[in-house]
């Protein structure tokens, strides 16, 4: 079965998630789509507007070491994909499914740039 990519989202961070969804709210006319945690000060944001989508994540200690800015890429067979990387790539985060109901997996790229590969079930 072939691995379809079916979608791309940049994961970009920020030292202030708050001023970021207003500016991509208020200026650039995203919506909220989610925001962990719900309540008080968010750690990670995701926004859409019309056929893009973005996620932005607080600074953090891994991100900050690594300097990742991640991308996130939507999938359709995602287990023989993954299969398929495993002796190929550095896998970072192996196969798991989420609270947020998706199977997915990240590697490092040659330039050390994360990619999560994800399938919503």
């Amino acid at each position: 079965m072939k691995t379809e990519f079916t979608n791309i989202t940049p994961n970009l961070t920020t030292n202030d998630i708050d001023h970021t969804l207003k500016f991509y709210c208020d200026i650039l006319g995203f919506t909220l789509i989610k925001k962990i945690p719900e309540q008080g000060y968010a750690d990670w944001i995701l926004l859409k507007k019309d056929n893009v989508m973005l996620m932005f994540q607080k600074v953090n200690l891994h991100n900050a070491r690594t300097g990742c800015n991640s991308l996130y890429i939507q999938v359709k067979n995602i287990r023989p994909f993954h299969d398929s990387l495993e002796d190929k790539v550095e896998i970072v985060s192996e196969l798991e499914h989420t609270f947020y109901d998706t199977i997915e997996f990240s590697i490092l790229d040659n330039n050390g740039y994360l990619i999560t590969f994800a399938e919503f079930v």
